[in-house]
């Protein structure tokens, strides 16, 4: 398959393994474009060319961004006081629903959950924030208001690790599903 995902959760959520084993699933055809906050000043733009970037990448290969318009809105929510740019947010869900583009939220199935991961994952690397508990909330809160969209699938790492076989069936079928609908353009 062809096309574009946007993976987006808290750190420490399972964003990359799950890339990684989408890209498995995919037989190997696939590239992560990681985010990144480089351009503090200039999100809409560079989330903006990361889009376009991700859109001509995918007429050959299965695209997928860790991170995009849904972090930028959480993060800066909780840690900056919101975002300079409000409006972000509903264009962009404006033109991955358009496009078909599915959003993958890597939600914990409990608050208390998503702290263990985090702390986990402090252990074996260096994390951009040392406390992300309404990080974990302003994600729950999210995926919980748009878990009706017809482009966002919620993906728990830890149903996919206990319940692998029908769990990442369903998800890989969503996922695909909706790769099948996509429009690039």
């Amino acid at each position: 398959m062809n096309g574009i995902i946007i993976l987006d959760g808290q750190d420490a959520s399972g964003k990359t393994t799950l890339a990684e084993n989408i890209i498995k699933w995919n037989n190997g055809n696939g590239v992560i474009l990681h985010a990144t906050y480089r351009f503090k000043n200039k999100m809409p733009l560079y989330h903006t060319a990361l889009l376009k970037k991700a859109i001509k990448l995918s007429k050959n290969q299965l695209v997928i961004l860790d991170r995009l318009h849904i972090s930028e809105y959480i993060y800066a929510k909780v840690y900056r006081g919101g975002t300079k740019w409000p409006w972000m947010l509903d264009v962009f869900n404006t033109v991955c629903k358009i496009l078909n583009i599915p959003i993958i939220l890597c939600i914990p199935e409990t608050y208390e959950r998503g702290l263990v991961w985090f702390e986990q994952a402090k252990k074996e690397r260096p994390e951009m924030y040392e406390d992300i508990k309404e990080i974990i909330k302003e994600y729950c809160v999210y995926a919980y208001k748009h878990k009706y969209d017809k482009n966002i699938i919620i993906y728990n790492r830890d149903f996919a690790q206990f319940y692998k076989k029908i769990y990442t069936e369903n998800i890989k079928n969503k996922i695909f599903t909706l790769l099948g609908e996509q429009k690039n353009g």
